[in-house]
């Protein structure tokens, strides 16, 4: 009985190193979907009018383009996704351009700043 409780132990034990060193093949990171309609606020600090913006985005694969509204000003678009990380231009026509707004998308919300201001959008159902 003690031979046959040792190769058990054995065998166990093999199958035990042997599913830690399996090899698979690495996993890709996936890019976030940001498509549809974001609501929320871009609000520098000495802002003291309204701070609501509206972001209509369409993606293909990792560019993005569409529109924006704000209580100051609408226009078009562009930008990248990289993972989780969002670029956006926002182009006023007339204006000269505007710093890109960087986003950290988090299922649905995304958070970052633009100059000295915070963005704080939420994916519209």
């Amino acid at each position: 009985m003690g031979k046959f409780r040792f190769m058990l132990r054995l065998v166990v034990l093999a199958g035990v190193v042997s599913s830690g060193c399996s090899s698979s093949s690495p996993t890709t990171p996936t890019t976030a979907s940001v498509q549809g309609e974001w609501r929320g606020s871009m609000c520098a600090p000495s802002n003291i009018t309204s701070c609501v913006i509206i972001l209509r985005l369409e993606q293909s694969g990792t560019a993005l383009s569409g529109t924006w509204a704000r209580t100051a000003g609408n226009g078009p678009l562009t930008g990248t996704v990289s993972r989780t990380t969002v670029m956006l231009d926002l182009v006023l026509p007339g204006s000269p351009p505007s710093p890109t707004i960087t986003l950290n998308v988090q299922g649905d919300v995304m958070t970052g700043s633009v100059g000295t201001g915070n963005v704080r959008v939420t994916r519209n159902p």
